[in-house]
């Protein structure tokens, strides 16, 4: 979580934006399942978000995409 929290909070700053979303490299816990890291910085500290993959890379990588988007959009609404 350290690494993608580091990154998120690099895109905010590089980029000088109200949020920056980062997602990790997916880690192997075991035989069938995956981890992966969804970190996402703003005012108000970085907020992570791990999720587990299941082995297919297109169901995975929409999935993944899916749940960064709503981590920004939930983030989006309580700003205001």
């Amino acid at each position: 979580t350290e690494v993608a929290s580091a990154m998120a909070e690099a895109v905010r700053r590089q980029a000088a934006t109200d949020f920056g979303l980062a997602v990790s490299e997916a880690t192997r816990v075991d035989d069938s399942t995956q981890l992966v890291v969804i970190a996402l910085a703003g005012a108000h500290g970085t907020q992570t978000k791990r999720i587990s993959t299941f082995g297919d890379p297109e169901f995975d990588r929409l999935r993944t995409a899916k749940v960064a988007m709503n981590l920004l959009r939930l983030a989006m609404l309580k700003q205001g």
